[in-house]
């Protein structure tokens, strides 16, 4: 009786250790997303223009719920990067729709305004969806993916050529001391000395991830010449006065982006100073039929 008693308590561990080590079976709303939202092996970039499917605001109400509750529409587009798997890399709120060309460049390519120029009415055209990029593919691989989509969505051609061009920069120098008091062990970015809203967004990295950021902030490009470099990455924070491309008034913008420069040379022990320098810049044109 005994061993019978001890080989039912044996079965019964057994099956609670099945169950659980068992996975959740995958919701029928995640597999039907799934086979919308992913990369196939040799693709780079993907467009996935609206009507969106509904099991789009399943995800979105599942792997976000209190933005859900705040904004239950949903977002007007999402990014997502892709390894292999899908992992949510940013969300918009645009009000137009969907991003412009240029904002594709920037929020999805990860290349920086200062990177690239073109005509201002092509920057702007609106291209609605949602996108699925692999974030480790080469500049020109991205931008090629880019301009067919672009001609599929409007049946225009454009073409991105890299141009060495003489352009206003800041070059960065000295050494990285990072006096961590003024921003309580962050750096602290601002243009305006009574702005203390951090709201304005923040992140984290290295010295170079630092710089682009910066160099985003006034659309000018941040090349690195100091001598001691940031031991390890540290957190920043951008508060709204920092924006230094929102200012429309081109003598404003200029008081502004020395204040900032000030403000993050103060923090970090680095010295900046804006020349110019042959640098290279992706051209966005259109191609003539």
């Amino acid at each position: 009786m005994k061993q019978s008693r001890g080989w039912t308590a044996g079965l019964l561990i057994l099956f609670v250790a099945l169950i659980a080590g068992a996975e959740e079976p995958v919701p029928q709303w995640r597999q039907k997303f799934d086979e919308v939202y992913r990369l196939e092996e040799n693709e780079i970039l993907k467009r996935i223009e609206p009507p969106f499917i509904p099991e789009r605001m399943d995800y979105y109400q599942t792997t976000d719920r209190s933005q859900a509750q705040a904004i239950p529409k949903g977002p007007d587009y999402y990014c997502f990067h892709w390894n292999g798997s899908l992992h949510t890399w940013g969300m918009g709120f645009v009000g137009e729709g969907g991003l412009t060309l240029s904002g594709v460049i920037q929020s999805v390519l990860d290349i920086q305004p200062y990177e690239f120029e073109g005509p201002g009415k092509l920057l702007s055209t609106t291209l609605k969806g949602d996108w699925i990029i692999k974030p480790d593919a080469l500049p020109e691989e991205k931008l090629e993916a880019l301009a067919a989509i672009y001609q599929k969505a409007t049946n225009r051609q454009i073409e991105f050529q890299l141009e060495k061009v003489q352009r206003d920069v800041i070059v960065a120098s000295g050494d990285w001391t990072f006096d961590t008091k003024e921003g309580r062990g962050q750096v602290i970015l601002f243009a305006d000395k009574g702005d203390n809203k951090t709201g304005g967004g923040g992140g984290s990295g290295s010295m170079s991830e630092f710089f682009q950021r910066l160099g985003s902030l006034m659309n000018l490009q941040v090349i690195d010449e100091t001598t001691t470099k940031a031991p390890q990455n540290f957190q920043w924070r951008t508060c709204h006065s920092s924006y230094v491309t929102r200012e429309k008034d081109p003598e404003k913008r200029a008081r502004q982006t020395v204040k900032l420069l000030e403000v993050a040379s103060r923090q970090t022990g680095v010295k900046f100073q804006r020349t110019q320098r042959e640098v290279e810049v992706w051209m966005v044109r259109e191609k003539q039929k």
